[in-house]
């Protein structure tokens, strides 16, 4: 229950981090015409956004302890269990919330299951990677995957979602792929941070489009996959 609290929080923290005015996180040339109201609450946007980031980032850096813990547990079992229970930890948030209504709003719009199907594929995938790296004493490589992740997620939000970045972004983000670069030749192809890395950044991309809210996404996702995850727990 521990591990499945901690999934929860981190996953949709780091959506409600990503949600907000287009421009944010990476931002957009402002223009003239824009109003001061508009600004502001971008830039409180932002803000929050960050608090999300680190919550999610600083949740995420708790997992390797947790997932120590159960290592003798195989990593895709660990995955079915944390499958399973998030369904059911998601359906009680759900309630407390009241957002039951934005669940329902996903049922009836072909698109939101087009894109959660594809973004659960992407999370089951990260999910496995990350636990796979925990248990096999591999966590600096997964580490470096959520390290790369940004980079990531900036590219794709220039190339699909047409943001740009100011010059002193594009100084902070040329020292980090400067060290992804020096620790990749360092340590070879690291195929577990590269996966991490790129299904987690994809994944953001897909629920951004989608729109689905953080909690509400999250539990569809998981019960899509909740099926199969249930018959492997069996088997």
């Amino acid at each position: 229950m521990v591990g499945i609290l901690l999934s929860c929080a981190a996953t949709i923290g780091a959506r409600l981090a990503s949600r907000g005015p287009r421009g944010s996180p990476i931002d957009a040339p402002s223009s003239e015409n824009n109003q001061l109201s508009s600004s502001a609450d971008a830039a409180a946007a932002a803000r929050t956004g960050v608090l999300y980031a680190l919550a999610a980032y600083g949740l995420w850096g708790i997992f390797p302890v947790y997932f120590k813990w159960v290592s003798h547990i195989r990593a895709d079992e660990i995955l079915a269990h944390r499958i399973v229970w998030s369904v059911g930890f998601c359906a009680l948030l759900l309630t407390w919330t009241g957002r039951w209504p934005n669940v329902a709003a996903i049922v009836r719009s072909k698109r939101a299951w087009a894109a959660l199907s594809v973004s659960a594929v992407l999370v089951a995938i990260n999910w496995l990677c990350f636990i796979y790296a925990v248990v096999t004493d591999r966590i600096l490589e997964a580490s470096l995957g959520f390290f790369i992740n940004p980079l990531v997620s900036i590219v794709l939000g220039m190339v699909f979602l047409g943001e740009r970045l100011r010059p002193m972004q594009w100084l902070a983000v040329a020292f980090a792929a400067g060290g992804v670069v020096y620790l990749t030749t360092q340590e070879g192809l690291p195929w577990i941070a590269i996966t991490v890395a790129v299904t987690f950044g994809l994944y953001g991309l897909v629920r951004k489009q989608a729109k689905p809210g953080p909690l509400a996404g999250l539990f569809f996702e998981t019960l899509l996959l909740a099926p199969i995850a249930a018959v492997y727990m069996l088997w």
